[in-house]
């Protein structure tokens, strides 16, 4: 060993921290809906932290679809929005890292 000590290009901690970010923010909406909206995160199967395939699907269509305008909450369409736009951060950001080799391959 040369002492050399490797460490992640800046491009991947920033998909790193993005994808804390995102994830932080799917748990707070989870929680939000169980505090809130009980009735609705029921309908979503009780959605925990941890992906269940029970509630992935209807969640995914809670989120990107219009459903949650039914509640008519006021404060839920920022959270709804910001989850959408870090999914859509995240995914950019793997494909435009991917497309011109800022990701080391794998």
């Amino acid at each position: 060993m040369n002492g050399t000590m490797h460490v992640a290009p800046p491009y991947e901690w920033v998909i790193f921290a993005t994808i804390l970010i995102y994830l932080a923010t799917v748990w707070y909406l989870l929680n939000y809906l169980k505090r809130i909206h009980p009735d609705t995160w029921s309908r979503l199967g009780s959605p925990l932290f941890v992906p269940q395939i029970g509630y992935v699907l209807p969640s995914i269509r809670f989120i990107f679809g219009g459903r949650y305008k039914l509640l008519n909450d006021p404060n839920l369409t920022p959270i709804i929005w910001a989850v959408r736009l870090l999914f859509a951060l995240c995914s950019g950001l793997i494909i435009f890292g991917t497309l011109f080799h800022l990701l080391p391959p794998r």
